[in-house]
């Protein structure tokens, strides 16, 4: 669902045929290094390289900001 509504924003947003973003969407070349793990996993994973108060600060389906101070 996410991907799709991604795509539907991506397209409107810049007045581009939706079967052309699809395909760049799902053929990225960043595709295999987005990997999807839950955030608290996430956040572990910033604080076992050397990030203090690590957190995620937004949530919307897949995507997610995460911060922390080195």
């Amino acid at each position: 669902m996410y991907d799709e509504l991604f795509i539907d924003h991506l397209s409107i947003h810049n007045k581009r045929d939706r079967q052309e973003v699809a395909k760049e969407y799902y053929n990225r070349p960043d595709k295999e290094d987005n990997i999807l793990e839950r955030a608290d996993i996430q956040v572990n994973w910033l604080k076992e390289i050397g990030f203090k108060h690590s957190d995620c600060y937004f949530k919307w389906m897949e995507l997610a900001v995460f911060c922390g101070v080195k």
